[in-house]
């Protein structure tokens, strides 16, 4: 495993002991904690809102905008 994996999820661990981060009530290590959810959901919500307004942007003014929602992926380690 890599040094910097190893050194992140004993950092989560530490935080999550320490009431930093919300536990998840489901412990098998494949669910992430509800305000973690939302928050991402926030923050893809957030960039679609950008996205389209930059592509509409260039739209007006006569621009074919390379970075649109067709071609928008997000990605999950």
């Amino acid at each position: 495993m890599k040094a910097a994996a190893l050194l992140g999820t004993a950092l989560a661990a530490v935080a999550a002991h320490a009431g930093v981060l919300p536990r998840a009530e489901n412990t098998d290590g494949l669910t992430e904690p509800s305000a973690l959810v939302d928050l991402i959901e926030q923050a893809k919500a957030q960039v679609i809102e950008d996205v389209s307004a930059a592509a509409e942007k260039m739209r007006k003014r006569g621009e074919t905008p390379t970075c649109t929602l067709s071609n928008l992926v997000f990605r999950r380690e």
